[in-house]
Order: C-alpha cells, then structure tokens, then sequence
C-alpha cells in the first residue's frame, strides 16, 4: 500500500514530503508496484521532491552506516 510518503510524493505536495521526512518517515518503503516515494515522484515529474527524497535516501543510508561502524 501507500504510505502517506507515497502519496505527498506522487501529488507533488513539498512541505509535506519535507514534514515527514523530518519526522523520520521511511522512504525505502515500496508500495503493491515495488514503487518507492522517490519513484513515484520521478514519474509525476515532481523533481524537487524527488530530489528530497533522493537526497535523503542518502543520508539515511550515511546514518545507518556511522552507527554501525
């Protein structure tokens, strides 16, 4: 299913994507089409939240990685 990730990114809603990714949504979750939020930002041609949210794949990645180092 969506998350509500999913459907901020998909309808091009910024400040709500920026409002749950500080809130520590997960965005590696993907929905029933193995679509992640960033995905479905790309394809509505949504590239500032894309970019967000690619953005922060990034750092959550960086995060996991220094914790477990």
């Amino acid at each position: 299913g969506y998350t509500a990730l999913h459907w901020a990114a998909k309808h091009g809603h910024f400040e709500s994507v920026r409002l749950l990714l500080s809130a520590g949504a997960r965005i590696d979750l993907s929905n029933q089409n193995q679509e992640t939020p960033s995905d479905l930002a790309f394809h509505r041609e949504q590239f500032e939240i894309a970019w967000l949210l690619l953005r922060g794949e990034t750092e959550q990645h960086f995060h996991t990685y220094s914790s477990s180092s």
